[in-house]
């Protein structure tokens, strides 16, 4: 799978240069990196408020049940030395 996802970021990086390239040569490098950036802002706050990704480690199921059993699986006494 991963060698799946590295091919596509592979080729997709053609595409994003000749995006890159004209944009740079028009704007200016440190405006692109500039823009760069608040979209990557951008998409780190919106991330904080898209449900599915703030809750991505609730580990629920798609039926509502936990993945987990809620009770323990052996009862263990913690006791203090000393």
């Amino acid at each position: 799978m991963l060698t799946l996802l590295n091919s596509a970021a592979a080729a997709a990086s053609p595409l994003g240069l000749l995006i890159a390239g004209p944009v740079a040569d028009l704007a200016g490098v440190h405006i692109w990196f500039l823009l760069g950036g608040a979209v990557c802002l951008l998409a780190g706050v919106v991330g904080c408020f898209v449900p599915v990704i703030v809750h991505i480690e609730d580990h629920v199921c798609s039926s509502g049940e936990s993945e987990y059993e809620t009770e323990p699986v052996a009862d263990v006494e913690v006791r203090k030395s000393g």
